[in-house]
């Protein structure tokens, strides 16, 4: 039985995603941006708040639970 290697990262999460690999690397490489209901699509996709799109780091979005500035 021949061993087919696994498709690269990005291919796979544009396919489960449901955009061209092509949009995908655009979006990652900062070429283009996603649509706003891709954005959210997107924040839901990988689980995390669509706020982490447009702030610096964790905890640095002054909506989002253990910011830095909570005691």
């Amino acid at each position: 039985m021949a061993h087919h290697p696994s498709p690269p990262p990005e291919k796979q999460a544009a396919a489960q995603f449901g955009v061209a690999e092509a949009t995908w690397s655009r979006w990652e490489n900062a070429e283009r941006l996603p649509s706003a209901t891709n954005l959210r699509l997107l924040a839901e996709f990988i689980g995390v708040p669509i706020c982490c799109f447009f702030y610096p780091g964790p905890g640095s979005c002054p909506n989002c639970p253990g910011r830095k500035d909570e005691p």
